[in-house]
């Protein structure tokens, strides 16, 4: 407990700016580990600069058409998003700093070949097709620890905390594309357990909504 309020004091100077988008960022690997240890685009190859990443978040129920989107750091625009990316409700996409692997809606490359994320502090923003800024996310030298950075709760009022500092992720260094929003597979019910786990689902619900609402979370928009 202590280690997770330490890394929430380090989020304390990380600045959030969010314009109401539902596409949000949720996870930053600026600093991957070395060796096969920093592999984070599953390739099989450790790279400390291709397996560099930017996770973002679908926080709507609706789909959101991101084709033509871009990427910017402090320096430069780094990714455009392909054209038909559509992103599922409540769903992950990473960008890569490079690989080699198939580029999907979930996974994709940096257009400009690199995303060149600055270890000890830089500015990601998301711009829409329109050139409208969506949100920044300005990080110091959070982001030269080895491991990502990650939101918490991941939604737009979230803040950035080291990942191996939630107990959720098990002490692991980055999770691209898996987050705490991740619905796990599950069986079906039988029907005469149906109305049980309806009481169940509620009562969860209720208990996740007291706990959101005690939350003490500091958050900038514009």
């Amino acid at each position: 407990m202590f280690q997770f309020l330490l890394f929430a004091v380090i989020s304390h100077f990380i600045f959030v700016s969010s314009a109401h988008a539902s596409l949000i960022i949720t996870e930053i690997l600026a600093d991957p580990p070395a060796g096969l240890a920093g592999d984070a685009n599953g390739d099989g190859i450790g790279s400390t600069s291709q397996d560099e990443f930017i996770e973002f978040f679908n926080d709507s129920v609706m789909p959101l058409d991101i084709s033509n989107w871009f990427v910017n750091d402090a320096l430069a625009t780094r990714h455009v998003f392909l054209g038909g990316t559509i992103l599922d409700p409540y769903g992950y996409l990473t960008v890569f700093g490079g690989g080699t692997f198939p580029q999907t809606v979930f996974k994709q490359k940096a257009s400009t070949g690199a995303l060149s994320l600055n270890n000890i502090g830089d500015s990601v923003q998301i711009f829409n097709v329109g050139a409208s800024l969506t949100e920044a996310v300005d990080y110091n030298s959070s982001g030269n620890h080895d491991q990502s950075i990650v939101r918490i709760p991941e939604n737009a009022s979230g803040v950035f905390v080291l990942h191996s500092g939630v107990p959720f992720y098990e002490g692991k260094l980055f999770s691209p594309g898996y987050g705490m929003n991740t619905a796990p597979m599950v069986a079906t019910p039988e029907p005469n357990s149906m109305s049980i786990l309806g009481l169940g689902l509620v009562g969860l619900n209720v208990l996740r909504r007291r706990k959101h609402e005690k939350l003490d979370i500091r958050h900038s928009h514009r």
